[in-house]
């Protein structure tokens, strides 16, 4: 048993990981930590392994793993054998997924760009630009020459 001198609750250790408890029990219950030790009182106590697996995980996930991953790394480092292209191989694939991630993000900014590009700045009550998304399936927004669904002419609702 962890001696409860050393050993921090789980209050203290979800600050000092800077996460919530709820988070910590999250990862307890789906096996990514162990179950903790308890005090003769019934409260959760964390021993030095454990502070580093959170602080591990937390990194890990500050980094854009998914729990899965997280799942993959904790894994590796229990084998008895583990190099740098294991975690290579994790990398590389999550930095994949970021570029991936980050193209279609830029495909998003140019597209708002152009549709916002159809409003007017008048007043009126109803937006072109709305409407025509409700309705997107029936209009193509990138054909539609600039400022002619906003404002003046809404198109008709689907």
């Amino acid at each position: 048993m962890t001696s409860t001198k050393t050993a921090l609750g789980i209050g203290e250790l979800a600050r000092l990981a800077e996460c919530s408890v709820d988070t910590i029990r999250y990862y307890e219950r789906i096996g990514l930590m162990p179950r903790p030790e308890r005090s003769d009182g019934g409260q959760r106590r964390y021993g030095e392994q454990r502070v580093r697996q959170l602080l591990f995980i937390r990194r890990l996930r500050d980094l854009g793993f998914s729990i899965d991953e997280v799942g993959e790394f904790l894994a590796l480092r229990r084998r008895p054998s583990y190099g740098c292209a294991d975690f290579k191989k994790l990398a590389d694939a999550r930095v994949a997924q970021i570029r991936r991630q980050r193209d279609r993000l830029r495909r998003l900014e140019r597209r708002l760009g152009e549709i916002s590009a159809h409003c007017a700045e008048g007043a009126s009550a109803k937006c072109g630009v709305i409407e025509a998304i409700w309705a997107a399936d029936a209009l193509d927004l990138a054909l539609a020459p600039r400022g002619s669904l906003c404002c003046a002419a809404p198109p008709p609702l689907a």
